[in-house]
């Protein structure tokens, strides 16, 4: 929602960046997703946290999918209590904040997402 343009009454295309208290509403959503996610001793994997997995429901819900579809792919399951599941699980959280960042700066035609716009802004707590 916040990553597709949207038209102006000009014509031009912008898109719709949400305010700080919603990024942080997004921020707990996934931090909790990923503590259960974690807790069960499974890792989302950072395609399952890509603004195209992560879908977002009319009432301000995210939702991930995309579930296991690494795992079913590659036929691979990583055990739990291994390394290679802790070090996924930190990628996990490296990819949380990739895609908070993304959202974040859903601005106009900015080329990639830049914590230098996201620090001016933004809250220092935020950032």
């Amino acid at each position: 929602a916040h990553l597709q343009p949207t038209q102006t009454a000009s014509g031009q295309l912008v898109r719709n960046t949400p305010n700080e208290e919603l990024l942080w509403s997004y921020t707990v959503q996934l931090a909790a997703i990923l503590r259960a996610a974690h807790a069960t001793g499974l890792a989302l994997r950072s395609a399952a946290l890509s603004a195209t997995k992560v879908l977002l429901t009319p009432v301000g819900r995210l939702k991930v999918c995309g579930l296991g579809v690494a795992e079913a792919l590659s036929g691979e399951v990583v055990p739990a209590n291994s390394d290679d599941l802790l070090a996924l699980q930190r990628e996990d959280v490296a990819a949380m904040g990739q895609l908070l960042l993304q959202l974040a700066c859903a601005v106009g035609s900015l080329p990639s997402p830049s914590l230098d716009f996201a620090s001016v802004h933004y809250s220092p707590e935020f950032v």
